[in-house]
């Protein structure tokens, strides 16, 4: 039997004790809204819509401009969809795990924006004047990407994560790889130097090297600061 949270009917904790914004039909339109939200304000997408605007406008100003306009609204207004979904569940059955589906979704649609991303920039480079070291640093960017996920990946097998969790990462993975691979076949069609590309994989010369580093720092970063926000407490107890 359902019992009433607010506004909003939710399962009875005796058949399921955790719930997510997608068990409760009150709160499934807002959850959607945040989701979509959230899908233009991933890391992803806005380098893909940064790629396609420098390759429609040639302005790297515009394609820096417009990119994070359109991540900050995304950001903001995805948070406040999915907040207001949370309200319709009860604090303490909280669950943070939701749908397969949406999830496996969300993967698939930054798999598929990275690999418009190469293209879009790889075209791009083509048509506009472009240094060689910019694109030496963007295949050491990528190459260095392609090795973090692979070593999340082992990770995950290694540790025996959930199956969803690994097929997500799968398909990141398989999305870096494809990315990679149309922006190397249309740079050799084009005319680009396979030496470049060799150089930049093996991390030799200094913009493809700055490159992976630059992606290296930003991914140790963000693993600290999420490690901080998952154990708040424990630096509090362990403080002086």
């Amino acid at each position: 039997m359902n019992t009433m949270h607010g506004e909003a009917d939710v399962p009875d904790p005796a058949t399921k004790p955790l719930l997510h914004p997608t068990d409760i039909p009150e709160a499934q339109s807002l959850n959607l809204g945040g989701w979509w939200f959230g899908r233009l304000a991933s890391v992803p997408v806005t380098v893909a819509f940064g790629a396609v605007v420098w390759l429609i406008s040639g302005s790297p100003l515009t394609a820096i401009i417009a990119p994070a306009a359109t991540f900050t609204i995304a950001m903001v207004s995805g948070r406040w969809f999915i907040a207001r979904a949370w309200k319709f569940t009860p604090r303490q059955r909280r669950s943070r795990e939701g749908a397969r589906p949406p999830r496996l979704a969300a993967a698939a649609l930054d798999a598929l924006a990275l690999v418009v991303a190469a293209t879009a920039f790889t075209i791009a480079t083509m048509t506009h004047p472009t240094p060689a070291g910019v694109v030496a640093f963007a295949i050491g960017a990528a190459a260095a990407v392609a090795l973090l996920q692979l070593i999340e990946l082992a990770t995950m097998l290694v540790r025996g994560r959930d199956e969803g969790a690994i097929l997500r990462r799968v398909i990141m993975l398989t999305g870096v790889v494809a990315a990679m691979v149309v922006a190397a076949a249309l740079g050799i069609i084009r005319g680009w130097d396979p030496g470049l590309l060799w150089a930049a994989l093996f991390g030799a010369g200094m913009p493809a090297s700055l490159g992976a580093i630059t992606v290296l720092l930003a991914h140790s970063i963000r693993r600290v600061l999420a490690g901080r926000r998952r154990h708040p407490q424990h630096e509090k107890e362990t403080q002086p």
